[in-house]
């Protein structure tokens, strides 16, 4: 008997996998593993395991545990981003006597940088579409050939891809090297050089799409070699048309010869389409197993088979024996139902506990997965330690940039079993989302010189976010926003359903930030977008050194507070205040799914001269000399600016008040900085 081991169990490749395991007539054991105990293809399987993300820093120990105790033969990775992953321990595996079906390093990392595998085409006469960094293709904006699309170098299943219509509109996309422009070629039906006609719309057209897969055994021979032409939806074949001898199989034998010189090992596909000159325009290579594989064994192209034949029997006449083809018939993929045995459910391995979990579900007192972005931050770190103040049925996913964060926050709230860490940052470099419920995006970019790092991270960011919370079926996102989308045009106290008049690089990137939260671009069912006052108080890293925090230093420190602007005022609310709103948008039961804009102040905005007799006050009160305060206005008269944001909504739909007193926030700031030698956190 073999054993063979599947990862992502419940994603289009890992169930494809398996299918096609399923129809083997070899006596073959199948071991199914994913991140989320919901994923169909666990029990599809022999035996099935929960494990960490791929992200998780135990990832590779668990996997390593499962393959030794379950004596896997074969390892099929089900997942883009374990391919990296997988291909730097595959040694390790190996040790114990499992091989994991993954080429080199080396190719891996080609494959999924669309933009340098691009240039490694280019340099050999390769056939693949002609591929420009986004920055550079903004410098020869004017020489494409329109439209073009813009898509991430190591995206997928066309997630994030989209067309751009004109040089204005390319130059308007906020430069990122982790985004590549890539020429259009319009669908071409097959038999046919006359394209059906350039997108009009922002909308790819994804009919006619060529997709070739081969096998390469571990000699490093090429076999196989199934063509066909595929109608997709999302990113996903539905209609799939073999195209037996299509003169593409032919013009890719060389890029998977020169791929296989990189260490290209086990399946692969090449997908493009046809140029005006009839020939095939190569725009992606995976090497991996697909979503059709399944559907091509059914062709009798079975290249699962042809893999267990090649790496248990090493003999490429009996490997090459499985790549057959089945004609007469036409592929269509559709949307399947099943139920499943909760007790089956119960029963699945989670081999980060002691024996099996029960299953969680949300229903009634509900057991939730919270991911928090820019967890390690100021308003981040409290938002966590305030949910994990809520019902112990909330679990805590924090997301930090690297195990500094992790090891920062760790220390500041203590270890407890319901927070869990996640490493990757925006973005670019965002881990996998499956098994989340709700995201709280709170990071972001505050302070910088270079204003496109405003639009980079808080824009584009929100974006890939947005990306991958649809493709792991995330249900709800808390957007963390701004009072500074309302501009200061308006005479406050603001409302909701004020327009929005952003005048800094910062305020429009938070602004633009909604606007992709709240269109219809994503399927994200929940959207709740809290437009946060400016935050104060006692907390997790301080920012000593801005207002209203520096006040509080500098009458620790009994300097003078230095007021510009005295009549202007300031929509202030305490950090705990505004993280619990946040926990309440979070785990709030509401009647259905929609879309939801909440201020989030104060309540109560004040004068920065009344703001700073307060801090004099509070400093008063800790014992200390009332500091002087420094008025610097200018001369000439100017009309003050308001900020201040109406809460009612908030207060009726959220059931949230506002309940940290401005001067005894200040006092306890004050305190704070008199007992520490220095900030906590700037």
């Amino acid at each position: 008997m073999i054993t063979i081991g599947v990862t992502a169990a419940g994603g289009g490749i890992g169930q494809s996998v398996l299918h096609a395991l399923s129809r083997s007539a070899k006596d073959i054991r199948t071991v199914a593993m994913d991140a989320n105990r919901n994923s169909l293809g666990l029990y599809w399987a022999d035996k099935a395991f929960l494990i960490p993300r791929v992200s998780g820093e135990t990832y590779i120990d668990k996997l390593l545990e499962i393959s030794r105790n379950e004596h896997i033969d074969i390892l099929v990775p089900g997942l883009d981003i374990e391919l990296p992953v997988l291909a730097r321990h595959r040694e390790r595996f190996l040790e114990q006597g499992c091989t994991v079906l993954v080429g080199s390093p080396e190719v891996v990392d080609l494959c999924r940088d669309k933009y340098n595998l691009s240039v490694f085409c280019r340099e050999r006469a390769l056939p693949f579409v002609r591929t420009f960094l986004l920055e550079d293709a903004c410098g020869l904006a004017e020489t494409l050939d329109y439209p073009v699309i813009v898509k991430p170098r190591g995206g997928s299943a066309s997630a994030g891809a989209r067309l751009v219509f004109n040089p204005n509109q390319l130059r308007s996309i906020p430069a990122d090297r982790n985004s590549i422009v890539q020429d259009y070629l319009p669908p071409r039906p097959l038999g046919s050089r006359a394209p059906t006609g350039k997108a009009s719309t922002g909308a790819l057209d994804q009919s006619n799409e060529l997709s070739i897969q081969f096998y390469v055994t571990v000699s490093g021979t090429i076999l196989g070699g199934f063509a066909s032409v595929n109608l997709l939806k999302n990113g996903i074949p539905v209609e799939i048309e073999p195209a037996p001898g299509h003169p593409a199989l032919e013009e890719s034998l060389p890029v998977v010869k020169a791929l296989v010189e990189k260490g290209l090992r086990g399946p692969v596909n090449l997908q493009g389409r046809l140029t005006a000159d009839g020939r095939i325009g190569f725009f992606e290579i995976n090497p991996r197993f697909t979503g059709i594989t399944g559907l091509r064994a059914s062709f009798e192209y079975r290249e699962v088979e042809a893999a267990v034949a090649d790496l248990t029997l090493a003999d490429d006449t009996l490997t090459g024996g499985f790549l057959d083809y089945r004609p007469g018939y036409f592929g269509m993929r559709y949307v399947a139902d099943t139920i499943v045995p909760v007790e089956r459910m119960q029963n699945v391995c989670d081999v980060s506990a002691a024996g099996p979990v029960k299953s969680e579900r949300k229903t009634g007192n509900v057991s939730q997965h919270v991911l928090v972005t820019g967890a390690s931050g100021y308003f981040g770190a409290n938002i966590v330690e305030k949910l994990l103040e809520r019902s112990g049925t909330v679990r805590i996913h924090a997301l930090v940039r690297n195990d500094q964060g992790r090891n920062k926050l760790e220390k500041a709230l203590g270890e407890t079993d319901r927070l869990l860490f996640m490493n990757g940052q925006l973005p670019a470099g965002l881990p996998d989302l499956h098994g989340i419920d709700t995201v709280v995006h709170a990071a972001s970019e505050r302070l910088c010189a270079d204003p496109s790092r405003f639009f980079l991270i808080n824009t584009e960011g929100t974006r890939t976010l947005l990306e991958k919370m649809e493709k792991a079926g995330v249900k709800r996102l808390v957007y963390i926003s701004s009072q500074a989308v309302y501009g200061t045009q308006s005479p406050p106290l603001w409302t909701e359903e004020m327009p929005i008049r952003p005048e800094t690089p910062y305020a429009s990137s938070k602004w633009m930030g909604e606007v992709l939260s709240l269109g219809d671009g994503y399927r994200v069912p929940e959207i709740i977008v809290l437009r946060v006052a400016r935050l104060y108080g006692l907390g997790h890293f301080l920012r000593w050194e801005e207002l209203p925090h520096k006040f509080a230093r500098l009458a620790a420190e009994s300097r003078p507070l230095t007021v510009f602007g005295s009549e202007n005022e300031i929509d202030l609310i305490h950090v705990k205040d505004a993280a619990e709103a946040v926990a309440a948008a979070s785990l709030a039961q509401f009647s259905g799914p929609g879309k939801r804009i909440f201020n989030i102040g104060g309540g109560c905005p004040v004068t920065i001269s009344r703001f700073a007799a307060i801090c004099a006050e509070a400093a008063v009160d800790r014992g200390l000399d009332k500091p002087r305060i420094a008025l610097q206005d200018e001369g000439e008269i100017r009309t003050p600016l308001r900020w201040g944001m109406a809460i009612d909504k908030a207060r009726a739909e959220l059931g949230w008040n506002p309940v940290h007193k401005l001067l005894p926030g200040i006092a306890d700031l004050i305190g704070c900085r008199l007992r520490c030698s220095g900030p906590e956190e700037k």
